[in-house]
């Protein structure tokens, strides 16, 4: 079994444990639930094959940049999100 597979379960885990959204804002939440969705829908079906053959999802990796997910902690005069 692959890195992400392994840490994918140890999250689901930990999450289902320890409190899904532990200390975050609303905003911090919705980005959370957003992100797992999306890795729920998109990864899951692929990320074994691709783990397997070492490969990169590059198409998926777009994807995250159409959602806004690159920069979300760089601040807003950047160019980014301006989250922690």
């Amino acid at each position: 079994m692959g890195k992400y597979v392994l840490s994918r379960e140890r999250s689901k885990i930990f999450m289902s444990k320890y409190g899904y959204y532990l200390g975050m804002t609303p905003e911090q939440q919705d980005i959370v639930k957003m992100i797992r969705e999306f890795a729920e829908r998109e990864l899951d079906p692929v990320v074994k094959e691709y783990d397997e053959k070492g490969e990169f999802p590059v198409q998926l990796h777009e994807k995250w940049g159409e959602m806004g997910l690159f920069g979300l902690d760089v601040p807003e005069q950047y160019g980014g999100l301006g989250l922690n």
